[in-house]
This record gives structure tokens, sequence and C-alpha cells, in this order.
């Protein structure tokens, strides 16, 4: 890790701490459930294995555990004590909950080689996003997917001149757009297995929002063009989703 994500990450685990004490954790919204429905698409679709073991790296207070815990052994990791808390003594069941150090290889979590590392909305939130990157490689065992989640920072200028959670930004909102996500894992070998948006109904941005509405959505499933029209919206949507393979997979 480097020394910037390094600070970084004692920045984060410092505002979370301070956040979930003033913010009791609630139950998932839109944008949550969206960004789940996104990952498990990856997951039935690219996973091969019947038991993985995956990580849940940056897992906030938890939320994923259930729905992880459905493809193998979850490991749940956070630099946020108050966060991984709670989700020990609300998940605890689906996964082993790791206090993330960020001053040791691997964040301390050994020699394991995972799966699958599902990383949802982290990365934006680091100084070096292609340090993250080469971290999650580390972590992948030779035939290891990354599924990522973050924000479109071709949406920033929109998001911020919107009422939408500004109150909430953290302390660091470094946001890639699809293009520039893409190049960065392209420079460390892996290979894009799909990349596309993730649509909702409430929060929608520019000429296109329109496309985003729930009786389009509808109309697109029963035409079972979901991944066709998913992957066109990724430079629309506010949320994006990309399934990585390490090289040689």
């Amino acid at each position: 890790m480097t020394d910037l994500n390094r600070n970084t990450a004692v920045q984060t685990s410092r505002f979370y701490d301070s956040y979930w004490q003033a913010h009791p954790p609630q139950p998932s919204g839109e944008q949550e459930n969206a960004r789940l429905t996104a990952i498990q698409r990856g997951l039935d679709r690219f996973l091969a294995l019947d038991h993985a073991l995956i990580l849940d790296l940056g897992c906030g207070r938890g939320w994923l555990a259930p729905y992880l815990a459905k493809y193998g052994d979850v490991v749940a990791t956070d630099f946020s004590p108050d966060g991984l808390e709670y989700g020990r003594r609300n998940f605890g069941q689906f996964a082993d909950f790791v206090l993330a150090d960020p001053n040791l290889s691997n964040y301390g979590l050994g020699d394991r080689q995972f799966d699958v590392v599902i990383c949802s909305e982290v990365i934006e939130h680091v100084e070096e996003a292609l340090d993250l990157l080469k971290q999650i490689q580390k972590l992948l065992s030779s035939h290891g997917l990354c599924i990522l989640t973050t924000p479109n920072q071709l949406l920033w200028s929109d998001f911020i001149a919107s009422s939408q959670r500004t109150a909430h930004l953290q302390p660091i909102e470094n946001w890639l757009s699809p293009s520039s996500l893409r190049a960065m894992a392209a420079h460390l070998g892996f290979v894009c297995l799909d990349h596309y948006g993730i649509p909702l109904h409430k929060i929608r941005f520019g000429r296109s929002r329109w496309l985003q509405n729930r009786k389009f959505q509808s109309a697109m499933r029963l035409l079972r063009l979901t991944q066709f029209y998913e992957r066109i919206l990724v430079n629309q949507t506010l949320y994006q989703c990309i399934v990585l393979a390490m090289p040689n997979a």
C-alpha cells in the first residue's frame, strides 16, 4: 500500500467511525439494492466454482455478507472498527469479519488467495486507484475474479449540483470514468469480462435519464435485453460495475 492510500485508510476509518456513531445503519435502499443486483449478475455469469472463497474488500457495515455467502465462504474486511463490529453482531453467521490494517501486507489477511474479490464503492475513496487494483491482484488466485462497483466520474458535476447525499461525501472523492477504469485494469493485465451501468429509478441524470425509468427497464427484461441495455448505459448511470479476470485465468 502506498503512503497516500495508507493515509487515506486512516482518514476513512475515522470518518466512518464518526459516521456510524451519528447515523445508525439503515436497511438497504435503492442504491445498495441496485449494486447488489449488479454484483450478483457478475457472480452468476462468471463464477465457475460451486463454492468459492470470497473477499468483501471495504465491507462497510457488512450488509453484503448474507448474499455473498450463497456463493461460498466469505471474509469481510474494512478499516472502520465500528462498522466491522456492527457487521459481526448482525451478519457474523455469514462471514468472517477481519479488521484491516493498512500497515500490514495484504491488509493483515495473510497469504490467503481468494477466488473472488468484491470491491463495492471503495476505489473512488483512495488517492491511488491503480495501487488498489494492484493490491487486489495480490489477493486473487490465478483464476480469480474481481467485481468492482463505483460511481461514474462522467456524472460527478450532475451529482454535486443535485441534493443527493452531498452532505455525506467522504474525505476522498476520486471518481473514475468507465473508460479510465477499463484502461487502468488493462494496464495491469486484467481481462474485462463485462462492464455495465447500474440503472436507478430515483437518481437519474442527463438527457438519457428516461432510459432508466422503471417501465423501460421492465420492457428490456421482458425482451431479454437486460445485458445489452445495461452495457449501453455504462456512460449514463450514476454507478458502474466491472467484472475483471486475472491475466491468463
